[in-house]
C-alpha cells in the first residue's frame, strides 16, 4: 500500500527521486518497477557466489561417491587376492599386479616372496583409505612360525587405478 502511494513516475527524462538504499521510492515504467543498478549488481554477485557454492558441492558429493565406489572394489580385490594366496593359487594372485609391477617382478620372484604361505592362518581386511586414483589397504595377518602360534602382523598394501581398473602395486 505504501509502495503504491509514494511511487515517482519517470516522465519527460525527469526523476523526483533518486534510486536510493533507504528510500521507499522506485521508479515505474509502464506499471512495473525498475531496480536501480545497485541492487543488479548485488543480486549478480549474490548469484555467482551461490552458483560457485553449488559446482563446489556437486563436485564434491561426485568425489565422495567415487571414493566409496573405490573402497568397495579395492577391499573385494584385495581380500580375493589374498584368498587366492592362502589357497595356493599363485598366478591367479599374480595377476592382480598392476601391469608396471608384473613388468618389473617375475611370476617366479613373486612365488618366492610368498613361499611363506603355510604358515599363514587367517587374514582380516582392517582398512581402506582411498582417493580417486589411489588407495591404501591395511590387512591383519595372522600366522603360527613353527611352535609360535598366532603372531599377528599388519600387512599395507597400495592400489592404484589404471585404464579403469584397480592393480596392486608391487612392494607398495
Amino acid at each position: 500500500m505504501l509502495r503504491e502511494h509514494n511511487t515517482v513516475v519517470k516522465r519527460c527524462g525527469f526523476c523526483l527521486t533518486q534510486g536510493e538504499v533507504a528510500s521507499s521510492l522506485c521508479i515505474v515504467k509502464a506499471g512495473f518497477p525498475v531496480f536501480p543498478a545497485r541492487w543488479a549488481r548485488i543480486l549478480g554477485k549474490w548469484l555467482l557466489v551461490s552458483g560457485f557454492a553449488l559446482v563446489i558441492g556437486a563436485c564434491a558429493v561426485i568425489e565422495r561417491a567415487e571414493i566409496d565406489s573405490a573402497k568397495a572394489v579395492v577391499s573385494e580385490r584385495a581380500q580375493q587376492r589374498w584368498e587366492l594366496l592362502m589357497s595356493g593359487q599363485v598366478e591367479k594372485a599374480y595377476a592382480y599386479y598392476s601391469p608396471a609391477s608384473r613388468s618389473s617382478e617375475s611370476l617366479e620372484l613373486f612365488r618366492k616372496k610368498t613361499a611363506g604361505v603355510r604358515w599363514w592362518r587367517n587374514l582380516k581386511l582392517d582398512s581402506v583409505v582411498c582417493r580417486p586414483d589411489a588407495c591404501q589397504v591395511r590387512m591383519l595377518l595372522e600366522y603360527d612360525l613353527f611352535e609360535i602360534k598366532g603372531l599377528k602382523q599388519s600387512v599395507e598394501e597400495t592400489w592404484v587405478k589404471d585404464s579403469g581398473n584397480w592393480w596392486l602395486v608391487a612392494g607398495g
